[in-house]
């Protein structure tokens, strides 16, 4: 899932190499802008259409991966029936804490990949959820990363934002 005034296409590359690794994947856009439990509902759509193989033969497993808020959409949609783990691209999080309460309720394999805080990342908000989440794999900042990093491939106007 993309990010914030994103859209599928700065997430391409790395389904195509997950499609080349054999791996059925769905990258779709999200459809409302600002609402990340919208999105969430959609996902969980996603992921229904999905297990029950009205796109494509039925998968009995999704992982959902989400870049900035799609990280947050996702982390949000994990509790649908099917989805057996989560990674988080740079998540972001709401100020409200939305994704932390999230967090501490995931029970499945869960992967942090992160750029160090800046303004992009909203000051790595989402960092408190490496020591929410309960089945936490791996939690790796990439020093020298930024934001834009996590997308393949980025574009311009994202680095002339966050480097």
């Amino acid at each position: 899932a993309h990010g914030f005034t994103r859209h599928r296409g700065t997430l391409i590359g790395h389904a195509e190499r997950l499609a080349r690794a054999g791996f059925l994947v769905a990258v779709p856009d999200l459809p409302y802008f600002w609402h990340s439990g919208d999105n969430a509902r959609a996902l969980r759509d996603l992921v229904r259409v999905l297990v029950e193989g009205k796109a494509a033969p039925p998968v009995a497993r999704v992982v959902l991966v989400g870049f900035s808020a799609g990280g947050l959409a996702a982390l949000l949609a994990a509790d649908a029936p099917g989805v057996a783990g989560y990674v988080g691209l740079d998540p972001f999080d709401r100020p409200s804490g939305l994704g932390l309460d999230a967090a501490k309720k995931l029970p499945l394999p869960a992967y942090l990949l992160r750029a160090p805080s800046s303004r992009c990342n909203a000051f790595a908000i989402a960092a408190p959820w490496k020591d929410a989440l309960p089945k936490l794999a791996a939690d790796r900042v990439f020093d020298g990363a930024t934001h834009c990093d996590f997308e393949s491939p980025t574009d311009w106007l994202c680095r002339a934002a966050c480097g």
